[in-house]
């Protein structure tokens, strides 16, 4: 009986959780709405140029967004007797997160849109049905159609534009109510329902029946099929549910009490010194200081080319702006649920601007965000400044919306071309908007607290400095002529005292500051700022309960960083700040600094922060910080006193036991013994899945090593499988003195066998980088996936992934490569590793440069070291490049401070992780270890390996290997290099390093120059691919260039033989190695001596257990392992190089390889037979005809050779090729000529049709075709 009652409970629990489970559940990935819920109908935006997918690259999802025109909505299908229909019926429960964009709606009317005041949100209401919408003056409202009555739901709530809310409707019809939830508290409570039923709306192909839809974004019409939505409104969803049951208000409450949803709703504000935007110009273009984008993947993004100089009187750098539309700087803004609520409440613009002209042929805006909707500020052709924060109105008396309440604007003739101060202030909450000219108010009117904003549509949700937002992604509207030194976005309506101090330090470069007897004062210059004699500036480190740590930051003579807060010490007395051209000098950057700073005076409630009393302590009981000063913000009470690092402390440390706590679990159980980790402090859950430790929080985030037999649980999709980048880490919110919680969600997943794709280096930067980045890489691994099956592939890429000189010249940050990777559609996990052209070459030189300089990588990807569990494997994730960044004085550094040297060094902190990782892995797990610089290198005259990792004076190979010498297998694989090698350490026999080959080859160079992807050691471009079966483990290396994924090639050397000894290409190239400014000739080979009648053949992934046979004429060749250059990549890189430039570069240029075996052949002219056999036992073979062709314009064009396999046709290319039935075929889209050059060099020319061509050929061979324009190499047998 006892057991009958488990399992009648166990079904009844998982009856509840099944119902609980959304029928519908909407989110958005790249391509628009999908449906994760168990009701199997797709959601489809009815016009995608209305609608828009965007990426958020802080939550690393995306949105879907409306615009209110009517054809700007999604869509879903229904029946009235299928589930969903059913539950509209019956019991249902409405979810909803989103942001309103606009109060103003568009609704369809006689075949044009027109303006109105309520819009659709969530919708299914057409006499009949059910509505969830906006009205501008009685707020949100949920309709539910009975055949009696329409019952309204209206708590009173209105909906203020720019700001997140989750909504939640449950209709029950077994105890007739209906309840209504906003952020989690019950608005409407038990709302009657009538006697009577559901009334299904006048919609569908049977009106009520079938073929019904309900809507996003607006409300569907009465016709058969979806045509245009009425009460179209502009609108930002997160996501949107639809449950088959009424959901109770602890589970209501259970679904708002999460970080996914409190992130949009409940915005915390991780500063206070209230610029969203500060566009600070360099020599390079600009960046954005403001503390909104430190920490984040946001910046400020230069579009077009955008001149700069220095202004030596303001001793500030300054655009040139030239009128030209594509010559501007962007900041999105669209996906922060923080700054959109701070600019619903008040913002200003804050502007230090010449114009060229007092009467500008064109309007002009220095800085704006204006696009059908938005924050305008623009000039006119007259003179007049504008002001435009796009406003609607509700009036309660007519009922109606009044638009642009809030425009304001100077006279005609205020423009002059001085130098001139703008603040436009909009302030909701104050009801002013305000024009100040220099200081002064130079025009303003009154606001109501109704006038609520009118954002742009999502996409054009950005700000522009020097232009105006537009419906483009490169072009802006009215680009600004002349100057400007100073642009910022204030997030609060600045006051006329504001304006008049803001205008002063715009017109000063020095500032006096006065210290007490005290001995401190707490500063932040809105200038670079030279230290003077006798001072000292300090940054805060730690605080306790009882003091304040201040680390050293600068000396006299030193120049800190513009907007560093900082606490003064010395002497007492009156001191001046002066403003410092950094030019030619270095400039000191705080890091891990826990002090903010305010260029304007503010007010902060007591308790909110600490600041500096007249005493030298610091205290919470504060009222007011004045302009330029310093504060800390930290919740708390009473007085700290202030310690300098190094000295003795005046009171004992009191350090909290825990800081950061959290549970893993799986189906909401916790999971016992995952292993956590800040990088420091490696601790596991118990058996609750619970944890807890105390952390310094250097690194920042905390992260699990995923657990064998789970992935992370993800409530989401996207169009290449699920999100790329998993997420096992979390990034911390406070400082280590404030607690902070973390929970991880699995899910089960058997990996006991799996793939993972090995990748290297693919240094994606420029336009043509991505192009190619998509022909060969994407294109591979989406291959990968169709034939992978069941079995899932995970991949990693072993640093590397951008080129850090590039970000500030391309906007190319490692946040735009995660972009690239979702629009690209790449379909696996992906686990990054950290290479040297990771890190920011932007940062400072010094002991912090390392940490520094992986800032923006931490920020995006996470952990640049780390640990996970696939099956039974353990993979380990080490970055072994430590940043240097040395600045030489007086040098000048394009889009970098400094040489971007490194050393080959894995720091302590790491091998201290590993070992404590590594207490928790069984000796006989197998384990990989991935970095991006070879542990071991290998010796070009031996083939052994050797030590890699010896910089800074230290061993770091020997101490890795040390660390992990007791596990019976240990896998290293690596990149950097752009070669292929295998090595085997003697002196640890159970350690194989696997350096992999890159993906863009030698930088993505060689195809624009010869049509051939191709690495330095002559090996394709490509990737590894691993396969895992429980712990037997086998590789093999997949080319980019072929379908085949050939695994060598070979040379006729006679005819290269022949090219070095004539040809002058080939001649100039020796000479420039000779005279260039290193002699590279002693690793130059020079086969104008090489033996006659002998192959090179190159074995890419060639390793000792690799088999070699070689015949001609049925005779054995011995096949000699060297050390050569191989002639294929001189030819496709080298030759058309130096031929077209003049020169060539030493990093792209062919190197040495030791895969390349030397074949002593008896003739010149015999077949010669090769048969390579893998350590798997897997066989590649191939005939070599004899003589072969070696010139630039054969070998430069060629393809992997396809040995009888089908050339697949490329959609877009004017001809396709391929060998079948032992002739070439050529589908053709125009007619033309082919011309077909067989190994004997001679020329076959044959007349094409538009379609199918066959054309047969004498003799088996190689034969290079050229057809329309396309080149391909085939093979006829």
């Amino acid at each position: 009986m006892k057991k009958c009652f488990i399992l009648f409970s166990l079904l009844i629990m998982c009856m509840l959780s099944y119902a609980q489970t959304p029928l519908v559940d909407i989110t958005f990935d790249a391509g628009g709405p999908v449906n994760n819920g168990q009701f199997d109908q797709p959601m489809t935006a009815f016009d995608a140029s209305y609608t828009s997918s965007r990426y958020n690259p802080i939550k690393r999802t995306y949105m879907g967004c409306t615009s209110r025109d009517s054809r700007g909505f999604y869509y879903m299908f229904y029946n009235a007797d299928d589930a969903l229909g059913q539950a509209f019926s019956t019991a249902a429960t409405w979810e909803l997160l989103f942001r309103l964009d606009a109060q103003i709606c568009n609704t369809y009317s006689n075949g044009s849109d027109t303006s109105n005041g309520t819009g659709k949100i969530f919708s299914c209401q057409e006499s009949g049905g059910w509505s969830m919408y906006a009205h501008p003056g009685y707020g949100i409202r949920f309709q539910y159609v009975t055949n009696n009555h329409t019952i309204t739901a209206q708590p009173n709530f209105k909906l203020e534009t720019g700001k997140f809310y989750h909504v939640v409707v449950t209709v029950d019809w077994a105890s007739k109510h209906l309840n209504m939830y906003i952020n989690g508290e019950r608005l409407v409570t038990d709302l009657a329902l009538d006697d009577s039923e559901y009334k299904a709306p006048n919609i569908g192909t049977s009106r009520r029946q079938t073929n019904m839809w309900w809507c996003l974004g607006g409300d569907p019409s009465s016709s058969d099929e979806p045509t245009r939505a009425a009460n179209s409104t502009q609108t930002s969803f997160v996501n949107a549910r639809i449950y088959g049951t009424a959901l109770t208000e602890d589970k209501v409450k259970e679904l708002y009490n999460t970080d996914d949803v409190k992130y949009y709703t409940e915005p915390v504000v991780t500063n206070k010194n209230q610029i969203i935007l500060d566009a600070l110009f360099n020599a390079d273009g600009a960046e954005d200081v403001s503390n909104f984008s430190k920490g984040t993947t946001q910046c400020l993004t230069e579009m077009g080319s955008v001149m700069t100089e220095y202004n030596e009187t303001q001793k500030r750098y300054q655009t040139v702006s030239d009128k030209t539309v594509g010559n501007y700087f962007r900041r999105d803004y669209w996906y922060d649920p923080l700054i959109t609520s701070e600019l619903s409440e008040s913002f200003a613009y804050e502007v230090y601007a010449k114009s060229n002209s007092a009467a500008p042929s064109a309007y002009l805006s220095p800085l704006s965000a204006q696009q059908s909707g938005g924050l305008g500020f623009e000039i006119t052709t007259d003179g007049a400044v504008k002001f435009n924060p796009n406003v609607y109105a509700y009036h309660a008396s007519t009922s109606s919306l009044v638009s642009n309440p809030a425009h304001v604007a100077t006279e005609a003739g205020t423009l002059t071309t001085s130098w001139t101060h703008y603040v436009v202030s909009f302030d909701r909450k104050a009801g002013k908007s305000s024009i100040y000219i220099n200081g002064a108010l130079a025009a303003s009117k009154n606001l109501t607290d109704e006038d609520m904003l009118t954002f742009c549509y999502a996409p054009y949700q950005w700000f522009a400095v020097a232009g105006d937002t537009r419906s483009s992604d490169v072009t802006c509207d009215y680009p600004f002529d002349g100057n400007i030194s100073i642009a910022r976005v204030w997030d609060k309506g600045l006051t006329a005292t504001d304006a008049a101090e803001l205008c002063n330090q715009a017109k000063s470069t020095s500032r006096t500051v006065t210290i007490g007897a005290s001995g401190y004062a707490a500063v932040c210059m809105p200038f670079p700022t030279e230290i003077p004699a006798g001072l000292k500036a300090y940054t805060v480190s730690a605080i306790s309960d009882t003091e304040v740590t201040l680390a050293l930051l600068a000396s006299p003579g030193n120049v800190i960083a513009y907007g560093t807060p900082v606490i003064l010490a010395g002497e007492a007395g009156t001191y001046t700040l002066s403003a410092k051209d950094t030019r030619a000098v270095k400039v000191i950057t705080a890091t891990n600094n826990l002090l903010e700073g305010t260029f304007i005076d503010m007010n902060i409630a007591a308790g909110d922060a600490f600041t500096l009393a007249s005493n030298g302590t610091l205290t919470a009981e504060v009222a007011n910080v004045k302009a330029t000063g310093a504060y800390l913000p930290t919740s708390g009470t009473g007085t700290r006193t202030l310690k300098i690092e190094g000295t003795a402390a005046s009171t004992t440390y009191t350090q909290l036991s825990t800081n950061i706590t959290g549970k893993v679990t799986c189906s909401g159980v916790g999971v016992k013994d995952v292993v956590v980790s800040d990088g420091f402090v490696v601790t596991t859950t118990d058996e609750d899945g619970k944890y807890a430790f105390y952390s310094e929080k250097k690194n920042g985030y905390v992260f699990i090593t995923l657990p064998s037999g789970y992935e992370i649980y993800e409530n989401y999709k996207t169009t290449a499988g699920e999100k790329i980048f998993t997420p096992f880490w979390q990034p911390l919110k406070y400082s280590k003195g404030k607690t902070e919680e973390h929970n991880f969600k699995l899910r089960v997943k058997n990996t006991d066998n799996h793939y993972m794709l090995v990748g290297a280096d693919t240094h994606i930067s420029t336009e043509a980088s991505k192009t190619q980045f998509y022909k060969y890489f994407i294109s591979a691994v989406q291959k990968e996936a169709e034939n992978a099956g069941a079995t899932p592939i995970y991949s990693t890429i072993l640093g590397d992934l951008t080129c850090n000189y590039h970000w500030y010249r391309y906007d190319f940050y490692p946040s735009t490569f995660y972009s690239l990777m979702e629009t690209d559609g790449y379909p696996f996990k992906l686990f990054p590793v950290m290479g040297n052209h990771d890190h920011d070459s932007k940062v400072d030189d010094g002991l912090n440069s390392d940490f520094d300089a992986s800032a923006k990588y931490r920020t995006t990807f996470g952990p640049n070291y780390y640990s996970y569990n696939l099956g039974k494997v353990h993979y380990v994730v080490l970055d072994d490049t430590y940043f240097l960044n040395t600045h030489t004085p007086g040098k000048t550094y394009s889009y970098a401070t400094g040489e971007q040297d490194y050393y080959n060094y894995v720091d302590d902190y790491q091998l201290e992780w590993l070992k404590k990782d590594l207490q928790y892995v069984d000796k006989n797990t197998p384990i990989i270890i991935g970095a991006h610089i070879p542990v071991y290198g290998i010796s070009q005259s031996t083939f052994q390996a050797t030590n890699n990792l010896t910089n800074g004076g230290n061993n770091c190979t020997v101490a890795l290997s040390e660390i992990v010498k007791d596990f019976k297998t240990v896998h290293i694989v690596t990149g950097h290099t752009h070669y292929n090698y295998h090595v085997h350490p003697t002196a640890y026999p159970n350690i194989h390093e696997n350096n992999v080959a890159a993906v863009c080859a030698i930088w993505w160079a060689s195809e624009p120059l010869s049509g051939r992807h191709n690495t330095r050691d002559g090996a394709p471009g490509g990737y590894e691919l691993f396969t895992v079966k429980g712990t037997d483990i086998s590789w093999q290396y997949h080319s980019l260039e072929a379908d085949n994924n050939s695994q060598f090639h070979a040379v006729d050397m006679n005819p290269v033989k022949e090219a070095y000894k004539t040809d002058p290409i080939i001649a100039g190239i020796t000479e420039y190695c000779k005279n260039g400014s290193a002699d590279w000739s002693a690793t130059r080979k020079d086969y104008s001596t090489i033996e006659d009648n002998c192959l090179l053949l190159n074995v890419y992934n060639y390793d000792i257990d690799w088999k070699i046979e070689v015949t001609e004429n049925g005779k054995k060749l011995p096949a000699v392992r060297g050390s050569y250059e191989d002639p294929v990549h001189y030819m496709c890189y080298d030759y058309p190089q130096y031929k077209k430039n003049k020169t060539i570069s030493r990093d792209s240029r062919s190197g040495l390889t030791t895969h390349i075996f030397k074949i002593q052949c008896a003739t010149p002219d015999a077949d010669v037979d090769i048969k390579v056999t893998d350590p798997f036992g897997n066989v590649y073979k191939e005939t070599i005809h004899r003589p072969m062709v070696w010139d630039a314009t054969i070998m430069g064009h060629n393809e992997t050779i396809l040995t009888g396999a089908d050339k697949a046709f490329k959609a877009g290319e004017k001809a396709s090729v391929y060998v079948k039935d032992g002739a070439i075929c050529i589908e053709a889209t125009t007619s033309g000529v082919a011309q077909i050059v067989g190994v004997d060099g001679k020329v076959l020319s044959r007349n094409l049709s538009a379609g199918h061509n066959t054309i047969n050929l004498p003799q088996s061979g190689v034969y290079i075709v050229t057809a329309n324009g396309q080149t391909t190499k085939v093979f006829v047998k």
